[in-house]
């Protein structure tokens, strides 16, 4: 899965915790963006709120937000960091 392979690169040595957090951000985002209540069945948790749940977490040992914005930046072009 496309989803889970850039997850895992991104949250390189996150702890059980803090995995958990970033999911239940994800969450938080989901149901935000959701108006109806009694739609929460359909809730679908989208790459757009797992990206926006790896900006609000810091990780106590993984990469940093400045990591990954730099891998982000200059990865695509070939220069590894």
């Amino acid at each position: 899965n496309k989803l889970t392979d850039q997850l895992s690169k991104k949250t390189i040595n996150y702890t059980g915790a803090e995995l958990e957090g970033l999911v239940k951000n994800a969450v938080s985002h989901a149901l935000f963006r959701k108006v109806k209540i009694n739609d929460s069945e359909k809730l679908l948790i989208e790459e757009k709120d797992f990206s926006l749940a790896l900006n609000e977490t810091i990780p106590a040992f993984g990469h940093s937000k400045t990591n990954r914005q730099l891998e982000e930046m200059y990865l695509p072009f070939g220069i590894k960091i």
